[in-house]
């Protein structure tokens, strides 16, 4: 199988290192090209053409593209639906911990794609991110969970290491602490049975430090504020399809 991306930013340089590291195809096998370059050459050698470029530039790049026949288009950007172009479409919503092969990708099928093609599509996602399937009605609701969260847990930790820095400790140390609490954290939710009420729960003794932290975080709404931005991130996402 042959692969392109058309856009060849932080998100493609991830997914191709993850790709040929898997051994899936070679790197003769992979064609890039800038969105603003001849696209019709990146389509014309490919089976599979990943859009990895920005959702409002999709019209552009896809205007300027007429041979589309047996291709399987994989888009990689929120709020592009599958019925955007005519043709075969696979829509994903992989997030940046791609980076370094720690992603998670949300992955939905278009009209058209075989089981053959599909199956494929995931082995190309599976090596640099864990793969969840989703019907299209639930994509932009997932571009909340997974593809902008990350910007979340970064601002959670900055906001730890911070205090801790008024407090005295050296901010690198905090850093490091705060995102290998929070890494241990969810291990403990993807290792244990029991709900994350539960496991909080424990933490939080009677009387004790944890449950004066999580009552104040009650009080300022502290799971409300993350129901607004994820509502936020998802109506942005149900706006972008208008491009």
């Amino acid at each position: 199988m042959k692969l392109s991306f058309i856009g060849h930013g932080n998100m493609a340089k991830a997914m191709i290192a993850g790709i040929l590291k898997s051994g899936l195809v070679s790197e003769s096998d992979i064609f890039v090209s800038d969105c603003d370059e001849d696209n019709q050459k990146a389509v014309d050698f490919a089976d599979y053409v990943f859009l990895t470029i920005k959702s409002q530039v999709y019209s552009h790049v896809i205007s300027n593209i007429i041979r589309t026949e047996n291709k399987v288009f994989i888009t990689v950007a929120p709020g592009i639906k599958t019925d955007f172009m005519n043709g075969k479409v696979i829509r994903t919503m992989p997030n940046t911990p791609a980076l370094i092969g720690e992603g998670v990708t949300a992955i939905c099928r278009g009209s058209g794609i075989s089981d053959s093609e599909f199956d494929f599509a995931k082995k190309l996602f599976e090596s640099f991110s864990s793969v969840y399937e989703f019907e299209e009605s639930q994509m932009d609701y997932v571009v909340a969970l997974s593809g902008s969260s990350p910007a979340y847990a970064y601002m959670f930790i900055e906001a730890m290491a911070d205090y801790s820095k008024k407090c005295g400790m050296d901010y690198e140390t905090a850093i490091q602490m705060a995102a290998k609490t929070l890494i241990g954290a969810a291990k403990m939710v993807l290792a244990s049975e029991e709900s994350t009420k539960a496991l909080c729960d424990k933490v939080c003794s009677k009387g004790g430090t944890t449950i004066k932290a999580v009552e104040k975080l009650n009080e300022l709404g502290f799971k409300n504020a993350i129901e607004q931005a994820m509502n936020a991130c998802t109506k942005r996402a149900k706006e972008l399809s208008d491009f």
